[in-house]
């Protein structure tokens, strides 16, 4: 449907990021779960019946089977489909703390960060602060309005490899 617009939400491991049990704040201090994550993204977007939200949790999230069967309706899971295809295919990236948000904005999408991690604070994606910052941008995004500033992207990867990574092969 051409009028849809798709929504990438990419899960994290939630034991590795101190989601499952919640332990780490600094990470997620709004999303004490992505299942609290989704919740808000539903209710959310359901003010935009032209939205496709579409979720696809961590391959090794142990906990997944757990609150598969909460997830709002309107959002749907797919566990098997690559994350770069999905990347590729939707409109719209959206994390707690995923480094394919790097993936996303190496293809130039538009992300929203929900928690806390490298590229946070560089002025790289859409970050959420208070859940109603869902709302304002799911409105700009409607509007083809919702950008992510892939300039500074660049000028972060460029630090990453040139200051940050070192070469500990001898090829």
């Amino acid at each position: 449907n051409e009028n849809k617009k798709s929504i990438f939400f990419a899960g994290t491991n939630e034991i590795w990021h101190g989601l499952y049990p919640y332990k780490n704040k600094k990470t997620s201090p709004i999303f004490k779960s992505h299942l609290s994550a989704l919740k808000a993204i539903s209710k959310a977007s359901s003010k935009f019946k032209e939205f496709e939200i579409i979720y696809k949790p961590h391959p090794k999230d142990k906990i997944f089977h757990n609150y598969k069967n909460k997830i709002p309706k309107n959002i749907r899971i797919v566990e098997n489909e690559d994350a770069i295809t999905l990347i590729k295919k939707t409109d719209l990236f959206i994390t707690i703390a995923s480094s394919l948000i790097c993936d996303a904005l190496i293809y130039k999408k538009p992300t929203i960060i929900l928690g806390n991690f490298e590229i946070s604070n560089k002025k790289i994606s859409n970050e959420v602060i208070k859940k109603t910052d869902l709302i304002k941008f799911f409105k700009l995004f409607r509007l083809n309005k919702l950008k992510s500033n892939h300039n500074n992207w660049k000028q972060f990867a460029n630090y990453m490899l040139i200051d940050y990574l070192y070469n500990i092969s001898k090829y």
